[in-house]
């Protein structure tokens, strides 16, 4: 059976990575809320509708954007937890779970 082994610098280098990624949706969210905006000088009163599924694209995308980097940071978070409790954990309860697993 192959040992097991966590390289814990390379957990806290992904979270910097989700972090960093996490750092990129306020653009995101810039985008979409500007793009996403039709206002009646662009659609006159007719397209009211298109305006109307629009504005529910909108909201939809830019409440979706929140809860991915809620997710992303949740989980760069949690990497660095886990480096932390590699980095602390005695080689003697290693050793014990490499034999029991």
């Amino acid at each position: 059976m192959s040992e097991f082994y966590v390289n814990d610098p390379q957990l806290v280098d992904a979270a910097k990575q989700i972090t960093a990624l996490s750092g990129q949706f306020p653009a995101a969210r810039s985008y979409a809320s500007t793009h996403l905006d039709i206002g009646l000088g662009d659609t006159g009163l007719l397209l009211s509708t298109i305006m109307l599924t629009t504005g529910k694209a909108r909201t939809a995308v830019l409440d979706e954007l929140a809860v991915a980097r809620s997710h992303l940071d949740a989980a760069a978070t949690e990497l660095r937890a886990a480096a932390a409790t590699y980095r602390t954990t005695d080689d003697a309860v290693d050793a014990s779970l490499d034999a029991t697993y």
